[in-house]
């Protein structure tokens, strides 16, 4: 129901007069946007999102690794219009490269991606790169994880005083004062 409607919306697009940033950025480069993962069921958080989280929720990741990481996973894989609007082609593809990298270097599990992490943070503010729209894929991930999975609210079981606890390996993981969920809360 919603696909075609939504087909129909991009057909109607006045290739001389583009009402959105994201009908100007579909004219000039294809990129479908908010409006495409809609259209195909959100296939990003389908395939790459909820399955990330879920596998970290298993692993006793802490809620700031589960989401940094997922984020990550986002930004890899997804042509964010977000990123693409402030800046370019290009760019939107050095930033899909760059998560790829960090991924690949252990993103929140090593010590060299976390550092890749806070390079990436630092360089982005200074060049005003913003992937909201991968952060706004979290959010429809974490939404959609809470409601199959009620007890995914923090993404890792509590204990009965609220504390965080793995059921795997019975602990209670820390997020420390070297925390990176503010680089989320911040996109």
């Amino acid at each position: 129901m919603t696909g075609e409607a939504l087909e129909k919306e991009f057909g109607r697009i006045d290739p001389s007069n583009p009402a959105t940033h994201g009908e100007r950025l579909y004219l000039a480069y294809g990129v479908r946007g908010i409006r495409g993962e809609v259209q195909r069921g959100f296939p990003s958080v389908r395939e790459h999102a909820l399955p990330m989280l879920r596998e970290l929720r298993k692993q006793c990741a802490t809620p700031d690794q589960a989401l940094v990481q997922t984020l990550l996973c986002l930004m890899a894989n997804v042509d964010d219009t977000n990123v693409l609007h402030r800046s370019n082609l290009e760019t939107m593809r050095r930033v899909q490269a760059r998560a790829r990298a960090a991924l690949g270097i252990g993103g929140m599990f090593t010590d060299e991606g976390r550092a890749e992490i806070l390079r990436m943070d630092r360089d982005f503010i200074c060049r005003n790169v913003s992937p909201g729209g991968c952060a706004d894929l979290l959010a429809v991930a974490v939404f959609a994880d809470i409601m199959q999975h009620p007890a995914a609210q923090a993404l890792v079981p509590r204990t009965e005083d609220g504390g965080e606890i793995c059921r795997k390996c019975s602990r209670s993981p820390q997020m420390g004062k070297n925390t990176l969920l503010p680089l989320i809360l911040r996109i």
